[in-house]
């Protein structure tokens, strides 16, 4: 019987795989709907599971069935292990879902130079550098230029959140990063990570965030980026919960962030808050026109009127409290909603930019029709339409599913 054939794997490998996977052997017995002594007997090399066990192990780890025949485990690469030794010694553990969207960003950038490598193309280096001794108001227009976004350009994007996300979202990646969606992480662990390299570093933002929080992370790692740094912010990159040089750095990246989306200058002419009585409170309403003037949160705009001294600690604390709580009862009404078409999923979560170094190198041969669906994670039969989204017409013709 074949499930009764012996997989000749390496206990060490199997440790690895879960280790890597952020899971213990509790976990991964109740799962398999083992014991956790079998699954000790298999890491201790006392004995194996069968073939079908392993496939299943494979299913868990979130890993191919190849790597379980290694000699010996691989190295994990070098932004997990900082995620790992950011914070204090009570910093939890990374979540299973948050190690494997980080695992396949990587993956995925490495797969995209390997492909443009086959397609005799250079990714050019990244060159946009910040320092924290720098003026964050400055740094913010450094990012600008460095992006060609005119204010004008953002007074056209903001018809609604999606459209000034996608757009800042495309100019990063024209710069020359990889923009990911993460699909499946708790957005109280993780509202987005980046991934340091000299060419096509990478930075993902949660999907489950609101548009606007999106945006705002989206630049505050692009931040972290031109800060050289690999980066894991939770809680839409709140201060206050980490040591003091963490929290230098995010209150850096912060200020960048809100300076990007919102110029002192611009802000400062705006009607509303040159006559603006001097009083810390401002109205719901003008904080929502403010919002929508540059496409962006009410909370960003808080965040700005307390840095150019126009509001106080106090009301801002008091607001973000309230915004918080609203925005949680956004989600449990969320996770009550439907799900996007699979060929949407696929775009939002690889990007633009990928999907497109994919299709070139299926185009030019380089990749199999197996290959793409691997890669994009989608199966075949959605393929035309995402041909569709990236290239404006299906070229494929891809036949049942």
């Amino acid at each position: 019987m074949p499930d009764m054939v012996k997989a000749l794997v390496k206990g060490s490998l199997l440790v690895w795989a879960r280790k890597s996977a952020g899971l213990t052997t509790a976990q991964v017995a109740t799962k398999l709907k083992t014991s956790n002594e079998t699954i000790e007997q298999w890491e201790a090399d006392e004995s194996k599971p069968s073939i079908g066990q392993l496939r299943k192990l494979s299913e868990i780890y979130k890993r191919p069935l190849a790597v379980f025949y290694l000699q010996e485990p691989p190295l994990d690469f070098q932004a997990m292990r900082d995620f790992r030794r950011r914070g204090d010694e009570n910093t939890p553990e990374l979540s299973p879902k948050l190690r494997y969207e980080i695992r396949q960003a990587e993956e995925r950038r490495e797969a995209a130079m390997e492909l443009l490598d086959a397609l005799e193309e250079t990714a050019e280096p990244f060159s946009a550098t910040a320092f924290l001794a720098n003026d964050p108001e400055a740094t913010a227009q450094t990012v600008r230029d460095f992006l060609g976004v005119k204010f004008s350009d953002q007074l056209h994007w903001k018809k609604n959140p999606y459209d000034s996300f996608n757009n800042w979202k495309q100019a990063i990646e024209q710069a020359g990063l990889l923009v990911f969606q993460a699909t499946d992480i708790d957005p109280q662990e993780a509202a987005g990570f980046s991934l340091k390299h000299k060419t096509l570093p990478v930075i993902a933002v949660n999907i489950k965030d609101s548009p606007n929080a999106r945006t705002f992370t989206l630049l505050h790692e692009f931040t972290h980026v031109m800060l050289h740094q690999n980066s894991l912010c939770n809680e839409l990159g709140r201060e206050g919960k980490r040591d003091r040089d963490s929290e230098k750095i995010e209150v850096f990246c912060n200020h960048v962030a809100g300076a990007i989306l919102i110029p002192k200058h611009l802000l400062l002419q705006e009607q509303i808050v040159s006559q603006h009585p001097p009083s810390p409170e401002w109205e719901e309403s003008s904080l929502e026109w403010l919002g929508s003037r540059f496409g962006t949160s009410k909370e960003t705009v808080l965040r700005r009127l307390l840095i150019v001294g126009r509001t106080n600690k106090d009301f801002y604390r008091t607001k973000r409290e309230q915004y918080q709580k609203e925005w949680e009862e956004t989600q449990k009404k969320k996770d009550k909603g439907g799900f996007a078409p699979p060929h949407q999923m696929a775009i939002s979560s690889g990007g633009r930019k990928f999907l497109d170094i994919v299709l070139r190198s299926y185009y030019r041969k380089k990749i199999t029709l197996s290959d793409v669906s691997s890669l994009i994670g989608v199966r075949l039969k959605h393929l035309p339409k995402i041909e569709r989204a990236i290239l404006g017409r299906p070229v494929t013709a891809v036949h049942g599913s």
